[in-house]
């Protein structure tokens, strides 16, 4: 059972600053399959991933990591979840396999299958990746997914630091993903 917190946008009670430009490049990125947006603590990510997700028409997932995902099954099971909020017929069967601690290629194509199951266009947003900097297995999970995502799934990543993807690369030079 995940904290409800963990699967919504924080809710924002102070006014924003608008930056036309920054929610600009976000829009045009969440037409790519992967838009990374990194910046120091206190610098607004987040407050910046909500602005630019109000009003868009497509469903979005929302999963704020923190230490406990560093766990692959729980980082895949808090993935579940947050897709289930938008379909909920995805991964009926995802977390039974999850809970049993399935092996690294099983958790990859557990998690692929529910990515597929998404009726249509939907966002997939990790905020504070950051906490998985110092976790192979979660690093290499993110970098399957990313590499074998279903066209329409785009997912946004907000993280204190580059993440330390192997498809990055990649991903940039087909534009694919915008940082």
């Amino acid at each position: 059972v995940l904290p409800r917190s963990k699967l919504a946008p924080p809710r924002i009670s102070v006014a924003l600053l608008r930056r036309p430009h920054l929610l600009d490049v976000l829009h045009r990125g969440l037409a790519r399959r992967l838009v990374l947006l990194t910046a120091e603590a206190g610098y607004g990510n987040t407050s910046l991933l909500i602005s630019a997700l109000d009003g868009i028409e497509r469903p979005v997932a929302w999963l704020t990591l923190d230490e406990r995902d560093t766990d692959p099954s729980l980082f895949g099971a808090g993935l579940v979840l947050a897709l289930r909020r938008v379909a909920p017929a995805v991964g009926r069967r995802a977390l039974e396999i999850l809970a049993g601690g399935p092996s690294a290629r099983m958790l990859e194509a557990t998690l692929l299958g529910c990515l597929e199951e998404l009726p249509g266009d939907t966002v997939l947003v990790l905020d504070d990746f950051h906490v998985l900097d110092d976790t192979p297995a979660a690093l290499a999970l993110t970098d399957s997914m990313l590499t074998h995502l279903p066209a329409h799934v785009h997912v946004a990543i907000a993280s204190r630091t580059r993440p330390v993807l192997r498809s990055l690369p990649r991903m940039l030079v087909q534009e694919e993903a915008s940082v």
